[in-house]
């Protein structure tokens, strides 16, 4: 049975507010001077001045609320000031408000809590002009500081007031029973200590409570109503996969019927159950090695973005339509009704500008108090930063009057010879840096200090040195030039900046080098921690070349071996379970008549991509990947297979030599196809 709805008194209002702290809807004003030994009351001109300013900029966005007397950390300090200056502050919204451009009926109360005097201001967002300071300055509020802006980019459209005025709009006819009410007491308890439902509905300015009862804005039935379609016929998300790369039409549409979802519910419903819907396509499982894996198709944190954005931000006004999600091969597109704020440009979106303006400033506010929203304004970068991250080509934004896309792609900003060589060092926990850097040395020329900057985008000494060092570590950049060759290659580039004296090792010879510290470490009892004897006995065993051997403890950290205490982690532990290899005596290679060398595998590491031949001579030859003459042939590969391949020429003392132009022999590749 439901209650009689209560009014929410200010001094509850006030005291949850403080709770909570300062947000994009919220800011605290001390009136007390800083810096005094003794507390002082703050200039009565400045302070007043601070109110103006505060509401203009919550007027200019999403409306908001002022409290004064309190300290940024929430801190209860009071007003010190006399009852005439008191008066004077509860009217700043007037006299500290340019005349032409005043604040529609803001809320001003005085409160005391804990004896400490505290003045409560509230203004609601406009939706009918930009206002001005009485100094005629314009401000928005953008997360938590109030900052100074162009009047002419706060501009308003008939259909845009129509659609900014629609969720804060009151209902006849609504009531609490239409609402779920275990919604709204979890929330409640989450966001403001278990206010009852109409107090917290009152918090949120989703109700007001008048001598007819408890009034609803439509924001609090999109939010949390039981039924919504009796407020809304198209608050839901509809997500389709396409198989394909274009939606066909007639015999041509090429959509299963279990890939067609619509999702209907209020907001806060429509957005987890959409969300766990959508998550079933963001990964694609594939048999590897007689195993399934998964593996990641688009970034969660994008796509979960861009589909409370649309649920947060789409035009709740045109009910005709929903919001929709199609997948298709090759990118995801989110469409949600309503086109852009005028205030808000495309350019500015795809420029990492942060902008914000909430068309549904209630559904806003709660989405943000929950968290599923956080620091307003910065929704659109987060997705651009996160596929940046990921080295995917960046989202393709589209605005018109009616509605608004946003496609996120799968495709690298990497060109395909690029992600096949940079998967020949996919063991190494490469960082978007390192990888940018290795494809720099990929054809073998040496590297400049300032290329390397240039091309990482790098502004700080300290970054490109620990770039430099970590490449080094796990044996992938080395120094090309020895200390005498140094000056005389700084005078033919005209600087030390400019001078070539890094390389990148190729991928075969990383691959010996790190395939002796395996074997190296497989020989070391294993233990709880490396410790100085065990580290000595590792480094004892590698070739005076190695490039681990300088700073092995680092290395070990870098290549993901042990932790910061050089405790063994699962890659190391895995090492020591395997069984020791056998050493087997070298003896020197013989060519064929045909000028290749002849064997067969007999040793394989398909994870790390890696594998040794032994030529029909006994001579044991090491091959990448990257030394296939055709790709598709590693998956066909077994130990056993017949090879034909040529000696690369590159020889690391103590190590086996290096094939390249690996073939596969015709009847093996017949074999693999069959088993296929």
């Amino acid at each position: 049975m439901i209650q009689d709805a209560q009014g929410l008194k200010m001094s509850e209002r006030v005291s949850t507010g403080i709770e909570l702290g300062e947000s994009h809807f919220r800011e605290f004003k001390s009136a007390l001077s800083q810096g005094t030994s003794a507390p002082r009351p703050r200039d009565f001109k400045t302070l007043c001045r601070d109110i103006g300013e505060t509401l203009v900029a919550f007027a200019n966005a999403d409306g908001g609320e002022l409290y004064v007397g309190v300290e940024d950390d929430g801190t209860l300090t009071g007003i010190l000031h006399s009852e005439t200056l008191i008066q004077g502050m509860l009217e700043a919204p007037k006299s500290y408000i340019h005349a032409d451009t005043p604040i529609p009926t803001p809320l001003t109360s005085r409160v005391t809590i804990k004896s400490k005097v505290i003045l409560y201001f509230q203004v609601s967002k406009s939706s009918h002009q930009v206002h001005l300071t009485s100094d005629g300055r314009c401000l928005q509020r953008f997360d938590k500081e109030n900052r100074p802006v162009a009047a002419e980019r706060i501009q308003y459209s008939r259909q845009e007031q129509s659609s900014r005025e629609y969720d804060r709009t009151f209902i006849d006819g609504a009531h609490q029973g239409d609402l779920d009410l275990n919604m709204l007491d979890q929330i409640s308890k989450h966001i403001a200590g278990g206010q009852s439902p109409e107090k917290f509905l009152q918090y949120l300015d989703l109700a007001e409570y008048s001598s007819e009862g408890l009034r609803l804005r439509r924001a609090a039935l999109l939010l949390f109503a039981k039924d919504v379609s009796k407020w809304h016929p198209k608050c839901e998300v509809r997500i389709v996969r396409v198989s394909g790369t274009s939606l066909g039409v007639g015999a041509g549409y090429n959509v299963n019927p279990g890939d067609d979802h619509t999702v209907r519910g209020n907001i806060l419903a429509v957005r987890e159950k959409s969300w766990e819907t959508l998550k079933t396509y963001l990964v694609r499982t594939k048999l590897v090695e007689g195993m399934f894996r998964e593996s990641l198709i688009y970034p969660e944190d994008a796509c979960l973005e861009a589909v409370t954005n649309a649920i947060a931000h789409r035009d709740y006004s045109i009910e005709g339509k929903g919001t929709e999600v199609f997948i298709y091969d090759d990118r995801l597109e989110v469409k949600s009704p309503g086109g852009l704020l005028a205030s808000i440009s495309i350019d500015d979106l795809r420029g990492g500008k942060r902008t914000h303006q909430s068309r549904n400033v209630y559904i806003a506010r709660v989405l943000r108090e929950l968290g599923y929203m956080r620091e307003m304004g910065e929704g659109m970068l987060r997705i651009f930063a996160t596929m940046r991250d990921l080295d995917l080509i960046p989202p393709d934004l589209t605005a018109e009057p009616t509605k608004f896309e946003i496609v996120l792609h799968h495709r690298s900003v990497f060109s395909p010879k690029d992600q096949e060589w940079l998967s020949a060092y996919a063991s190494y926990n490469l960082s978007r840096d390192e990888q940018r850097t290795i494809l720099l040395g990929r054809d073998g020329h040496f590297l400049s200090t300032n290329e390397i900057v240039k091309a990482i985008g790098i502004v700080d000494t300290d970054q490109f040195r620990q770039l430099v060092e970590k490449l080094r570590r796990k044996g992938i950049l080395y120094n090309a030039l020895h200390r005498s060759q140094n000056l005389k290659a700084m005078r033919q580039a005209g600087s030390n900046r400019e001078a070539g004296r890094f390389a990148i090792r190729p991928p075969d010879q990383t691959e010996q080098y790190r395939d002796e510290l395996c074997k190296a470490i497989r020989r070391v009892k294993p233990t709880n921690r490396l410790l100085g004897g065990e580290i000595r006995a590792i480094a004892w065993q590698l070739s005076t070349s190695s490039p681990y051997r300088e700073k092995l403890p680092d290395s070990l950290k870098l290549l993901g071996l042990v932790d910061e205490k050089m405790r063994p982690l699962p890659l190391l532990t895995a090492l020591w379970q395997q069984a020791q290899p056998e050493v087997v005596a070298q003896a020197q290679p013989v060519r064929s008549v045909d000028g290749d060398f002849r064997g067969k595998v007999i040793k394989l590491n398909s994870n790390d991509g890696f594998g040794f031949i032994r030529s029909d001579q006994g001579t044991d030859f090491f091959f990448h990947i990257t030394s296939l003459t055709s790709r598709t042939d590693w998956e066909g590969l077994r130990v056993g297979s017949a090879v034909s391949f040529e000696d690369s020429g590159r020889h690391i003392p103590g190590k086996s030599r290096a094939a390249k132009n690996v073939k596969v022999s015709t009847l093996d590749v017949r074999v693999a196809h069959d088993r296929a």
